[in-house]
Parts: C-alpha cells; structure tokens; sequence
C-alpha cells in the first residue's frame, strides 16, 4: 500500500498557524483502519498486508513562513558562504519540529516496529483476544518549494536534514540531501514504480517556484517573506490598535490565498469586509505598493527575468500591485497571466502530467503532484490492448493547510471562501483491496468565526424595495438568517 500527503506546510509558529494535533490523530487513526481494508484480497480471503510506503510529496516543512526572517541579516536566496544562511535555517527548522512535535510523535509511532499492526485474521474478535501482526511502515520525505533547502547539497545542513529525518521516522538514514524527483532516491522510485505511480512535487511547472534548479532560491521565496510575513509584521507595529484585530489576523494568512497574484485582490477584500478606515486603508495600500517595487529589485525577482524574459516582471508588477478596486475584471487578468505563465489553461497541472515519460510509455498508472493545494482527480487515458485497458489518471493530492479561493459570483469586487483542508491519496498493488487499484480521500471543514471578528454586514434591503423587473418584495433579512420551513406532514387530512 502507498499513501501520498502533500503541501502540510508545518510552521514554527512565529507566523502562521500549524497543522493541528487533530489531524495527525486522523491521519494515525485512517492509516490503521486502510491497512485492515487493504489486507482483504480479490478473493475475498483475508491476508495482512506487509508494508505501507507512505510518500511526503513536498512543502512538508515550511521553512519560509517564519518571522525568524526578519529578525537576521540573512534571507534564503542570500550566500550560503556567510554562515548566517545556515545558522537561521538550522534554527527555522529546529523551531517547526519542536512546534509540531506531539503530531510528528504520533507519525514516528507507526513508523516504529511494531507501530502499526493489522489483525492476523479477517474473522472479528473481541480486541482483546485478538492476534495481530506488525506492518512495516517506510517514511519517504520528497522536498517542494516551501523544504527546498533539504535538498541543497554540502555540510552546511547536514544536522537539520538528520534532525528532520529523526522526526519523521523517515526510511533514508544518514545526512544526504532529501530528493526532489523520484530517480533522486532509489528506495523512493523503487517504491513509486512498485504500485506503478509517478509523484513529485509540482513547483517544476511554476517559473516563480522553480529557478531552474531544486538547490536555489525562487522567486516565490521573495514574495512570501517580503509581501507575507514582512507587510503583516509592517501593519502590525505600525498601525497598532488602529487595524482591527480580524485585519491583524487576516494579514498573518495572505500566503494561503491561492494563487499568491490574488494577494492584492484577496487584502481589498479583507479591508472591505473587516471595515478598515480610509487612513488605515491608505496606508496599508501605500506601504504594500513600496514592498512590491523593492520586490522586483531582490535577487530572486532578478533572475527570474533574465531567465524567463521581461515578460514575467511586467505582468508580476501588474498583478501584485493595489489599485484599490478589487474587481473581477482584474482578478481574470491576474489568472490568466499565471496560467500562461505555468503553460496551463486552467488552475490545473493535468496537462503536464500528459507529457510525463512514464505517462506516455505507459510505465505510470497514476500521475501525482501536489503544489497547488487544489485536491483533484482527472481521467487522462484508457489505452485498450490485448483485450486489457489500462486506465490512466492524475492526481493532486492537495494539501493539509487553508486556503482562500476566488469566490466566482461577484462582478465588482472579488470576494474569497476559505476552509481548513486535509486531503490524502491511497494506491494499492495486485490484489490489495480487493484489487481496487486506488482511493482517495478528502475532508473540508469551514472555518469557526471568531468572536472578535469584525466583519462589515450591509444593512438589508427595505421590504418595500423589489427585484428590477419583478414584483416580488425582497426579504427584510438575508436569507440565511429566516427560520427555516415547516416540513410538510407526511399524512393526509381531509
């Protein structure tokens, strides 16, 4: 059995939120209860399963939304020479393990001999009188853009990349760097080609996430530290009990809107709906508008240039700049020029999977990235030959993170819908499962309004005041706040 989770994005806290122990409960708790189901065969018999390949695909560690950025001289994209690239890494890392460590525990449990554990026999049993047989469980940690450090050859993390690997139970021993792509790994391909799956990260597709190389800096990088974690810091020591304290919340999660061009747009909005006043609003739109020219002046942005072309700087400037007026005009411009720019026609990375080798040599069965936070599942071939047809679909498996999505009903103004996520993917061998070849599973769960949430509520419409070209009176409410219907009696009466 393989199971793949991508995009957990663990945080140290300084901020952004973590990944709640909730979910590690869950993720412990399901990874149990699929290793019964994979043990019942084709056949119907129960045989326990020996192995679980579980595949970390990328940004499992979030190494760049740290406020540790702003407190050095260094930054990720500056010389690794100096020691202060190191120093603050080594520490960023430290700081997310030791934030996240009662989940990472429950993750090395399974990981453990005897961690995880399947009944012997398909016949139920009270628990106690029942015998049961160890699973071994092998963690493979695949690094995206969020980690990319963990990859970056030489010394000079060679103690975070074995701490990280101590953590997670991870299979790989040593200090080598942590794999980008599959053939990085032995172990790791191995285990892909085994349940005939091809995974990776998905940044490769994305000219502001990928400079060309998984060792070096990206674009993304500058964006995230420069107009996420240090605008929200700016606001917060500027403007002090004048910004709202949703406002002050909001701004500590700009880098979960998706995609991060939406970033303006998506602070109109926030603005907007937590009644920030004239001054405050100016000056947020007026000190987000300084970050994003000396954004385009930093190493990063520089490369990405000369590397894709002017063309790319144009269109980020256009895109990441406040106008004021989030509309919806704008916010179509702003995704079709990200979707050019990752050679898509849409927010999918299905059309890449389609020029994958394994893809077309029909070695893959299965097509996985992460990346995007956008879970999915596209059908992308069923070859028919020799009687036999070999269905081909790719995946993404999402994330364990919020994110704040475009809303699509709105002329004017882009408004955006967020929800706590929690995707997995499930790839089975030969008879596993009943010979069922894969499943998923994903889990939304909408945000608890806070109490101090300062939301803007438009006064509703007067009774009198009806529908252009109707003659129906609106409600004096919105309609989610009427009492609901009586159901109708389900007997008769005369």
């Amino acid at each position: 059995m393989l199971v793949i989770l991508s995009d957990l994005h663990l945080t140290d806290g300084t901020h952004l939120d973590t990944v709640p122990l909730d979910a590690w409960l869950w993720l412990s708790e399901q990874l149990r209860q699929l290793a019964v189901r994979a043990s019942w065969r084709a056949d119907d018999t129960y045989r326990p399963i020996e192995r679980v390949d579980l595949v970390l695909l990328g940004d499992v560690l979030d190494l760049l939304n740290s406020a540790t950025w702003l407190d050095g001289a260094a930054r990720p994209w500056d010389d690794r020479g100096t020691g202060d690239w190191s120093r603050t890494l080594e520490r960023i890392a430290a700081d997310v393990l030791r934030h996240n460590e009662s989940g990472l525990g429950l993750l090395r449990q399974l990981a453990h001999d005897g961690g995880m554990t399947v009944p012997a026999s398909g016949e139920s049993s009270r628990a106690s009188d029942e015998v049961r047989v160890p699973v071994d469980v092998q963690v493979h940690y695949m690094v995206g853009d969020h980690d990319w450090p963990l990859h970056v050859e030489g010394p000079e993390l060679r103690g975070a990349r074995q701490r990280v690997r101590q953590a997670f139970g991870a299979t790989r021993a040593g200090d080598e760097p942590f794999p980008h792509e599959p053939a990085d790994c032995a172990d790791l391909l191995t285990a892909l080609r085994r349940h005939r799956v091809l995974a990776r990260h998905g940044d490769r597709f994305c000219p502001l996430s990928f400079a060309g190389q998984r060792g070096q800096s990206a674009a993304s990088d500058a964006i995230l530290i420069q107009l996420g974690v240090r605008f929200a810091r700016d606001a917060e020591r500027q403007l002090a009990a004048d910004l709202p304290v949703s406002m002050r919340a909001g701004l500590r999660e700009l880098s979960l809107v998706r995609p991060l061009v939406l970033q303006p747009l998506w602070l109109e909005a926030e603005m907007y709906r937590c009644e920030v006043r004239p001054a405050v609003r100016d000056w947020l739109n007026r000190r987000w508008d300084e970050l994003t020219a000396e954004l385009l002046e930093l190493p990063p942005l520089r490369e990405a240039g000369r590397t894709s072309g002017p063309r790319l700087l144009d269109g980020l400037a256009a895109a990441m700049r406040c106008v004021g007026h989030g509309s919806s005009h704008r916010a179509r411009n702003s995704l079709e020029w990200f979707r050019q720019l990752r050679g898509s026609a849409d927010d999918s990375l299905a059309c890449h999977a389609m020029e994958e080798q394994d893809f077309r040599n029909r070695r893959a069965r299965h097509v996985v990235y992460g990346h995007t936070h956008q879970a999915e599942s596209v059908p992308l071939d069923a070859s028919c030959a020799d009687g036999f047809v070999l269905n081909q679909i790719y995946f993404n498996a999402g994330t364990w993170r919020p994110a704040y999505r475009p809303a699509g009903g709105m002329a004017t103004r882009t408004d955006f819908v967020v929800c706590d996520q929690l995707q997995l993917l499930v790839f089975y061998q030969g008879d596993e499962r009943g010979g069922r070849p894969f499943e998923t599973w994903s889990h939304w769960l909408a945000r608890r309004p806070a109490r101090n949430h300062q939301l803007r509520l438009d006064p509703p419409p007067a009774v009198s005041q009806v529908v252009p070209g109707s003659t129906a009176a609106l409600p004096s409410a919105p309609h989610f706040r009427l009492p609901l219907p009586i159901a109708p009696s389900s007997s008769s009466t005369t």
